[in-house]
């Protein structure tokens, strides 16, 4: 994640995604800043990727699984990789080390 942009002004990190069995470790960031009364959210990785998401403002902060289908509904989707991938938030502790397991490749 040292490669990340760095966070603007007021914005925190919601979560994070990393793939732990690439070569280069690679990092996907959810952030979100107050904006009005709304929530604005922005997803980042290290190489700048045009990353969309369904929606990008929310009028509270989302629960847990509203955190997963957003890496998951992204596009494009930083799980929709062969990597093992695991997730690290502050703000949503269940998400903390939910693992995608490396994915076994059948025999041919």
């Amino acid at each position: 994640g040292e490669d990340l942009p760095d966070l603007e002004a007021g914005e925190v990190e919601i979560a994070r995604l990393s793939l732990t069995n690439s070569v280069h470790a690679e990092v996907t960031s959810l952030r979100a800043r107050k904006d009005g009364k709304e929530i604005a959210l922005r997803m980042v990785d290290e190489y700048e990727t045009a990353i969309e998401l369904p929606f990008d403002r929310v009028p509270k902060p989302m629960g847990d699984e509203e955190v997963f289908n957003l890496f998951k509904d992204a596009e494009p989707s930083p799980m929709n990789t062969g990597c093992e991938f695991e997730f690290q938030s502050f703000f949503h502790k269940t998400l903390n080390g939910f693992k995608r397991p490396e994915v076994e490749e059948e025999e041919a």
